[in-house]
């Protein structure tokens, strides 16, 4: 578990700055996937521009999610 935190550390800053640019285009191509998550029904949420992609996963889907 020890390097799963070391990469979340060392990445949070490039995800953090990939969501701003992706919040930030006049045009965002959206998508959620359903995908099992500890044997539990999850969505995985993609924000894409021409030049960025945000993944995310979130326990439920719509506005909710997207507002998380």
């Amino acid at each position: 578990h020890g390097w799963t935190r070391e990469a979340d550390a060392l990445l949070s800053p490039s995800v953090q700055a990939i969501a701003q640019q992706v919040s930030q285009s006049p045009v965002v191509h959206v998508d959620e996937s359903g995908l099992r998550v500890q044997a539990k029904l999850q969505w995985l949420h993609t924000s894409v521009t021409p030049t960025h992609t945000w993944y995310g996963v979130h326990a439920k889907r719509g506005i909710e999610a997207v507002n998380a």
